[in-house]
């Protein structure tokens, strides 16, 4: 009996074929495919108990908590500045609530995937503050030229001119070709 193995969609799935009048292998020794494939990723799902990956799992929790409360701070930070910008009434509690946690959830998912992506390099206070920074100034500079639409568009311009300043300051190292003669001497291509 031999196993093949055939890449479907991501992963790898074994087919057996069977030589007539043979039962399959894992007839014989009691385990079926289905179960391996289970302990598998059993397995895998308990590495993230285990203490080996805590450090890394205390850096993504952390990240996704400061990531957070920055973004439930800048949803109050912008729903009074929409308030003044548009010449509404105050907000109430309900309002700055609903903001808080929206902004607050995006920006716990979003912080990290950024940071782990493409921002590598920078420092984790940094990918969280400056970005934070940058977005309440684009919605100060709204409320200084008191234009209502911008309120939409310069909050977001911010936070993207902030991590494109964290990715020009902090670059993933390129990698470097290098080529050796047949003199010896080596010559690096960029």
């Amino acid at each position: 009996m031999a196993a093949v193995a055939k890449q479907v969609g991501g992963r790898a799935l074994s087919y057996l074929r069977v030589r007539r009048g043979a039962p399959p292998a894992f007839y014989q020794s009691g385990h079926s495919t289905t179960k391996r494939y289970a302990d598998h990723h059993t397995r895998l799902a308990m590495q993230v108990f285990s203490r080996h990956f805590a450090t890394r799992r205390w850096l993504k929790v952390g990240l996704a908590v400061a990531g957070a409360v920055a973004g439930a701070a800048f949803g109050l930070i912008l729903t009074r500045l929409g308030k003044i910008v548009a010449g509404a009434p105050p907000a109430t509690l309900a309002n700055y609530v609903w903001n808080a946690a929206v902004f607050g959830v995006l920006a716990g998912v979003v912080s990290p995937l950024v940071t782990w992506s493409a921002l590598r390099r920078a420092p984790l206070w940094r990918t969280v503050v400056e970005p934070l920074i940058f977005a309440v100034a684009g919605g100060c500079i709204a409320v200084i030229v008191g234009i209502p639409a911008l309120i939409l568009v310069l909050p977001p311009v911010g936070l993207g001119l902030g991590f494109a300043g964290l990715r020009r300051r902090y670059p993933e190292p390129e990698a470097r070709l290098t080529l050796r003669s047949s003199g010896g001497s080596s010559v690096a291509v960029e």
